[in-house]
């Protein structure tokens, strides 16, 4: 999907491809070998949100609460920061345009919450990832040409991590140019936070994630990050996927 340019694979081995996950007792009775880790890969296809053109991709393989998550983003507008979150407790999905329920032109992040939810991480380049840092925008990576790109390990907390497992998390990336002038401005204030212009702050990309979790015989799931990034997560024959 996306070119050799920016680039990132995530392999996925055969082993973990073949997981016997076909029942509940299967999944999860415990290996025999000390030495194996219970993995969840989560990924998530973005579309666009407010009329945008942004489309990308996201995977999380997560260990216990140790998440290693990767993103990546085109259509975006270009050298500004895009604010970023995984966000659980609502429906798990993106909002459409009937959110839109004060028939402004743009589905704000609070008119969207139903659909997504609240925040449960912010995915920050640096420092703190909770609530507190959800719209720092000097602390999120900015998309030169209009391409994002992402990787970070982090620690979830107990509940964001269940949420991913259990197919009800939601990745959203902020920021949209309304006005088409290369800036957050428009004179509206946010939604959430009225220091910062509604464009900064409104939904520009959403997807939802799905995962399968197993047992990872040896636990490395050889992520490489010198490979085009296309994200081609082999999730075998379809069954043990949240949705």
């Amino acid at each position: 999907m996306f070119g050799k340019t920016t680039a990132m694979r995530v392999a996925i081995p055969a082993a973990l491809c073949a997981l016997a996950l076909a029942t509940t007792s299967a999944a999860s009775a415990e290996p025999a070998d000390a030495t194996k880790q219970w993995v969840t890969v989560a990924k998530a296809q973005l579309g666009p949100v407010n009329g945008t053109a942004a489309t990308g991709e996201s995977v999380i393989v997560l260990r216990g609460t140790q998440a290693d998550v990767w993103v990546k983003a085109i259509g975006l507008v270009p050298a500004l920061p895009h604010p970023q979150h995984i966000r659980v407790n609502g429906r798990g999905v993106c909002p459409e345009e009937s959110a839109d329920v004060n028939q402004d032109g743009v589905v704000s992040t609070t008119e969207g919450v139903n659909s997504y939810g609240d925040i449960g991480v912010s995915l920050t380049a640096s420092g703190d990832t909770d609530k507190s840092s959800a719209f720092t925008s000097g602390r999120f990576p900015a998309a030169q040409y209009g391409i994002h790109t992402y990787h970070r390990t982090i620690t979830l907390t107990d509940e964001v991590a269940a949420k991913i497992r259990a197919g009800n998390a939601v990745l959203v990336l902020q920021g949209v140019d309304i006005n088409r002038n290369g800036a957050y401005d428009g004179g509206v204030q946010s939604d959430v936070n009225p220091a910062l212009s509604l464009e900064e702050t409104s939904p520009t990309a959403c997807g939802s994630y799905w995962a399968r979790s197993g047992w990872d015989i040896d636990a490395d799931l050889n992520v490489n990050s010198d490979l085009d990034f296309s994200l081609d997560v082999d999730f075998g024959p379809g069954y043990g996927m949240s949705h």
